[in-house]
């Protein structure tokens, strides 16, 4: 088994600022989260907003206190959770949604203590066309029963259709955005599309923000992160959404 990627800084550094700031996430979703809602998935606009690294390292947060945590990878479209936790995912939820495979043989048991993974899977040409409400809740309602806490990572929302169908069926969403990457109305129109179709948004994480004062010296990625409400958070050229 391949060493954990160094962007699981929960593992690579554990007493950094960000790690700190991983910690404080986790505690304001346990405020936010009912005792019976425990799937959230971690969503972003765009490509490379850091979303899936955010996922990662809220599950090494959970596990570390002692939560049963299972981490889903369901981008299976740019699968990329393995390579963060240093596994093989030659099969995962793309052989449960096309050839039927059970749940429990595709968990893989990581080294993290408490934390188990669930890989993306096999490349497949249309994950659209076996993402579907009724496909997917009965894996949902499983998941939910094996683990404490299930963190789940999606594809881009703007740019492909079975990301707005996870959200529905999660407990909650946490929505990671980049102020790098903010191109404006389109980011309020995808808060907006997760709103009206039910979805729960918990809060909104802001990845790359303040990073030189986030980060420690000789530390090659340049991450600061802020967790906030319901409400509502400002980003990019200050348009709240």
């Amino acid at each position: 088994m391949a060493q954990p990627h160094e962007q699981l800084v929960m593992l690579s550094m554990p007493d950094s600022p960000i790690a700190e700031s991983f910690r404080s996430l986790r505690s304001n979703l346990i405020r936010n989260v009912g005792p019976t809602s425990n799937r959230l998935l971690f969503v972003s606009p765009w490509p490379s907003e850091g979303k899936s690294m955010v996922c990662a390292n809220m599950g090494v947060a959970f596990a570390q206190i002692g939560k049963k945590v299972l981490v889903a990878d369901l981008d299976l479209r740019r699968p990329t959770l393995g390579t963060l936790f240093g596994l093989e995912s030659k099969t995962g939820m793309a052989e449960i949604l096309a050839d039927g495979a059970s749940l429990a043989s595709q968990v893989q048991v990581t080294d993290i203590p408490n934390l188990s993974f669930l890989p993306g899977g096999r490349m497949i040409a249309s994950p659209a066309d076996l993402v579907s409400s009724e496909r997917l809740r009965p894996i949902f309602d499983e998941m939910g029963r094996s683990a404490d806490v299930v963190l789940l990572d999606s594809p881009p929302l703007s740019l492909f259709a079975e990301g707005m169908i996870l959200s529905t069926l999660a407990d909650g969403v946490v929505l990671v955005l980049n102020p790098k990457r903010w191109k404006g109305e389109q980011e309020v129109e995808v808060k907006k599309g997760i709103e009206e179709a039910g979805a729960r948004i918990l809060g909104i994480v802001l990845n790359g923000v303040g990073a030189d004062n986030q980060t420690g010296g000789g530390y090659g990625y340049n991450y600061g992160y802020g967790s906030y409400g319901r409400s509502g958070a400002y980003a990019g050229n200050g348009k709240k959404i």
